[in-house]
This record gives C-alpha cells, sequence and structure tokens, in this order.
C-alpha cells in the first residue's frame, strides 16, 4: 500500500497497544513504515500484540508496564 506518509524513519510509543484501539493505531503506523514502542500491562496483552504483529517483528518493541501503578519508573 502506498502512502503519502512516510514515517520510516520515525518511532511511535503507543500504550494499550493491544487493546482494540491501540492495536489498530498500531497496525496503521506499521503501514506507514514506522517503528512502534508497544507498551502493554502484561504478559498475556504481549504475546497478543506479538502474534497481531508477525509480519512486522523487527519494527516492534514490547514494553510491558502497568501505567496506572503508582511507582512507575520516571
Amino acid at each position: 500500500m502506498e502512502s503519502f506518509l512516510d514515517m520510516s524513519q520515525k518511532t511511535v510509543l503507543i500504550t494499550g497497544a493491544s487493546g482494540y484501539l491501540g492495536s489498530a493505531t498500531t497496525e496503521l503506523f506499521f503501514q506507514v513504515g514506522a517503528r512502534v514502542l508497544a507498551v502493554v500491562r502484561n504478559s498475556h496483552d504481549a504475546a497478543k500484540i506479538l502474534h497481531k504483529s508477525k509480519h512486522h517483528q523487527k519494527r516492534i518493541t514490547i514494553i510491558q508496564q502497568d501505567l496506572s501503578e503508582a511507582d512507575v519508573p520516571e
């Protein structure tokens, strides 16, 4: 798919990447060539997003962190 938006040199951070909107947003960024840092709450969510993005393994990094926790690193 050709795109007028080339993000092949860009990295995006997506929180809630395993959810409905997060996974759709992740896929859209893959389509325009971006690298994705995907934040998920737990290992189940991490496995889910890895399975959905199996064709983009080289362009995704999973960050497992519950951002609702009070002791989130700064």
